[in-house]
């Protein structure tokens, strides 16, 4: 019996290091990048990271930046009352205003349509447009994207120093994503992300279809001259709800990200 309990002890000694490195390597995290990919993707309506599921909500929220056009500024960094024309014919194009942020951040300004499904808010901010403004409302977050539904908008003064902002083109880039409509998925997290019809039938109301990664990261399709129609629609209508691959420009300005797509290219539903 003696020897027994002795064996046992020395087994369980050897076998502790074995479980330890088992546990170690099960909690240690996987590297992540925009265009990784989740070996368990489940097909369309699965696949986005855990992060980006969730969407955060503070009311009576307070942003004060500048009505851009989200082309004109992603794309070609244009801002200004000289472009207050563009940025608005854009606008009734079906390319919608956002507000930047003194940190480079884009915020889109949405309503709740008929349906129940968010919009961008046209209304709100159109005669503001490449005007600075303080605005109050639900302010919505997920991933690293931002909407807010206003309650409040009025002018603000000019910032006390000249902004700069940080700005990469990056030709021959490949990103895999998601294509959903931008509001519905910041405000809805992923029940925005399972129906293509619904997808379709915002992106024909006027919500932008983007292309998501798994980490969060919206990539807004642009083009570098002024666009006569949705960039997104043109190349994404067909993919809706789809996870695709993305060839073509990245445009990193601030904290947004645009892309002129080259070409695009559906993942097969497994």
């Amino acid at each position: 019996m003696r020897y027994t309990r002795i064996l046992a002890i020395i087994a369980a000694l050897v076998a502790l290091p074995l479980w330890t490195g088992m546990l170690m390597a099960a909690d240690e995290p996987v590297p992540a990048t925009d265009n990784a990919i989740n070996p368990g993707d489940p097909g369309p309506g699965g696949g986005i990271a855990p992060e980006s599921e969730t969407t955060m909500t503070t009311e009576g929220a307070v942003i004060t930046g500048t009505v851009v056009g989200t082309n004109c500024w992603l794309a070609r960094g244009l801002e200004g009352e000289k472009y207050r024309d563009s940025a608005i014919a854009c606008a009734r194009n079906g390319t919608p205003l956002s507000i930047l942020t003194d940190a480079g951040e884009l915020i889109y300004p949405v309503t709740i349509g008929n349906s129940g499904n968010y919009l961008p808010d046209m209304q709100s901010v159109t005669k503001y447009a490449e005007q600075r403004v303080k605005v109050t409302g639900k302010l919505m977050r997920r991933g690293k994207e931002r909407a807010i539904v206003v309650d409040r908008i009025e002018a603000a003064p000019a910032p006390a120093k000249a902004r700069t902002f940080a700005t990469k083109e990056t030709p021959g880039t490949e990103i895999r994503g998601r294509v959903v409509d931008l509001d519905c998925w910041i405000a809805k997290g992923a029940r925005a992300t399972t129906d293509a019809k619904c997808i379709g039938d915002c992106a024909t109301s006027g919500d932008p279809l983007v292309l998501v990664t798994r980490g969060g990261r919206v990539y807004f399709p642009v083009s570098m001259t002024m666009p006569s129609s949705p960039v997104g629609a043109k190349w994404l209508s067909g993919y809706c709800g789809r996870e695709v691959v993305v060839n073509g420009t990245v445009v990193d300005r601030g904290d947004a990200r645009g892309i002129v797509i080259a070409k695009v290219t559906p993942v097969p539903v497994k």
